[in-house]
């Protein structure tokens, strides 16, 4: 199993904090954009949590960019993009947000 580091639990748990505040709960549908192997999933309160990234798999996993998304607007109550945009070369970022 791997290991998550303090500075990205505290992230995750601050995500997690908002999400409740914002009346996240077991039936919104959420999408982590750049949520590599899905450790925010644990977080979550919802039980629809899909994660975009070009790595990994699983069940809720779609591989994919952050800045050419197979998905149709609107598709999600949530979207969360954290600690990933960083990764997406400067001159197509705009895109991916």
């Amino acid at each position: 199993m791997a290991t998550l580091d303090i500075d990205g639990a505290q992230r995750y748990l601050l995500v997690s904090e908002i999400c409740d505040r914002l009346g996240v709960d077991e039936n919104h549908t959420v999408l982590d954009v750049g949520g590599g192997t899905g450790r925010l999933v644990q977080y979550l309160k919802s039980d629809l949590v899909f994660t975009v990234d070009p790595y990994g798999d699983g069940e809720n996993h779609i591989r994919a960019s952050m800045e050419d998304l197979p998905i149709p607007e609107s598709s999600y109550d949530v979207v969360i993009q954290i600690d990933s945009l960083e990764h997406v070369p400067e001159e197509i970022r705009e895109r991916a947000l």
